[in-house]
């Protein structure tokens, strides 16, 4: 009488069952990771635009005197203020946040290498992933 090898598969399924859960492990983990980088891409541009409207609402108070320039800095000290409470406080190494009115130019977007006009502030907010 002749029997099937039965043998000869025996344990294909455990092999199969580990390297699928590995895959799928390491989806998970890279799922986790942008996911958190991603939260964190959005905290940096909420705060960016939280202390540009900082900065144009100080440029807006001293329009009457200064005219829309930010002469004594004003400005500036609101922005980095409003990045530091949202947790960017401009160390040069974790973030980095850069403000800029008239005369500066436009750091990116359509507008590039243009002069900003007066009255108008840009809120540039960098933040540096630490790696482990």
């Amino acid at each position: 009488m002749f029997f099937p090898r039965r043998n000869a598969r025996r344990g294909s399924i455990v092999t199969l069952v580990a390297i699928s859960l590995t895959v799928i492990l390491a989806f998970l983990a890279i799922s986790v990771d942008g996911g958190g980088l991603l939260e964190k891409r959005r905290h940096a541009q909420a705060t960016a635009d939280a202390a540009a409207m900082a900065a144009a609402e100080a440029l807006f108070r001293s329009y009457p005197s200064n005219w829309g320039k930010d002469v004594d800095g004003d400005a500036a000290r609101a922005a980095h203020e409003i990045a530091s409470i949202n947790g960017f406080d401009n160390d040069g190494t974790t973030s980095v946040v850069t403000v800029r009115t008239a005369p500066d130019t436009y750091s990116g977007g359509p507008n590039a290498g243009r002069p900003l006009p007066i009255g108008y502030a840009e809120v540039s907010v960098q933040y540096n992933q630490k790696r482990y």
